[in-house]
């Protein structure tokens, strides 16, 4: 009999796709925004990481086949920080991976040691930048190598945002808080950002060189980690991986609203990642400049929830519009975490103070 939650194309008594064992039990584990994910177990009893991928992305992105190839990648290159890929069931759309045991990082006491191997992390993709076949590797997922590629990104997202109908009392307050909130700290923030750039003779639509640009899995944080029961982090979360500005990196790590770091674990960070990235002479003046702009586009990813189509991404995740916080909706909730962004990035006058 299938188990409530199993994915429809196999279940227990089934041989695991691409590996001839058997399925002994198969169950619904994470919440993630994307794709399912289940924990298989086979009779042995191994157990596997199963997930089950939505259809491409909105830029054709094919996620198993970039999770996939990006971890096999990795692993080949002697990262062991990861799951380890097992199969890839291209018909079902579907990925085997390695089960990581341990709980989510969001979850668990982070210190400076955990922070350590973050570092560590990025030191070792930018090192594989070099390896054989990482010039195979695709673009990151909305990469952005020049301060102009960032700017028409975010007007692209926030048009969509100004353009969204109005279907009830939350899209009221999200239309005023564009129009009041958004529009006017995106303005101050561009000019701040294009004085920082032509002070540093830096073009806004001048690309950085392919030789500054790193592997990146492009969702990196905490929120996407679990320690392990020896203390270590295995990094989880591949569909957006490829080739990108270090400068985003950090500011995404920075700036994701799942990660809860201290002001003095976001300068330790960016310290460490600085150096990593220190033959980039202009690494330093990107960073402050853009940083706020990473924070408004942010601000413009919380806000998905008020775009038609939206919900049913998160349908085929299994994530429900009311969760907790007294059973406010997903978009009241993340209306609120954009208010709270934009009005920390307007306190700190558009600066950057984790150097």
């Amino acid at each position: 009999m299938r188990q409530a939650g199993a994915p429809t194309h196999f279940e227990p008594g089934d041989a695991l796709p691409q590996t001839g064992q058997i399925i002994t039990s198969v169950e619904r584990i994470g919440r993630g925004g994307n794709s399912r994910v289940y924990l298989v177990t086979c009779a042995g009893p191994e157990q596997y990481a199963v997930k089950l991928y939505p259809g491409p992305s909105a830029d054709g992105r094919n996620r198993l086949v970039v999770e996939y190839e990006a971890l096999r990648f990795l692993w080949d290159n002697g990262a062991r920080c990861i799951p380890r890929p097992v199969a890839a069931d291209h018909d079902n759309n579907t990925g085997v991976y390695e089960y990581v045991q341990g709980v989510p990082a969001t979850m668990a006491a982070l210190d400076d040691g955990h922070l350590a191997q973050a570092l560590d992390f990025i030191s070792n993709l930018k090192r594989l930048g070099g390896a054989s076949g990482a010039d195979r590797l695709p673009l990151a997922a909305e990469a952005c190598f020049s301060m102009r590629a960032l700017l028409d990104n975010i007007k692209k997202r926030l048009a969509i945002l100004n353009d969204v109908p109005d279907e009830g009392p939350e899209y009221g307050l999200l239309r005023e808080f564009m129009s009041e909130g958004v529009g006017p700290a995106f303005s101050e923030i561009t000019l701040r950002a294009e004085r920082r750039m032509k002070a540093a003779g830096i073009p806004p639509d001048m690309d950085i060189h392919s030789g500054l640009r790193t592997p990146s899995p492009s969702d990196f944080g905490f929120h996407n980690a679990i320690v392990r029961p020896d203390g270590t982090l295995a990094f989880i979360d591949f569909e957006y991986f490829g080739w990108d500005d270090p400068v985003k990196m950090i500011s995404d790590f920075l700036l994701h609203p799942a990660m809860d770091l201290s002001d003095g674990m976001k300068r330790a960070f960016t310290q460490g990642a600085l150096g990593i990235f220190g033959a980039d002479d202009g690494i330093r003046e990107r960073l402050a400049a853009m940083f706020p702009l990473f924070a408004v586009k942010w601000v413009a990813i919380m806000l998905n929830e008020f775009v038609p189509g939206h919900p049913r991404k998160r349908g085929f995740a299994g994530a429900a519009d009311n969760e907790g916080d007294g059973g406010l909706s997903a978009r009241t909730r993340q209306l609120a975490k954009a208010r709270a962004l934009i009005d920390d990035i307007v306190k700190r006058n558009g600066e950057f103070e984790y150097f």
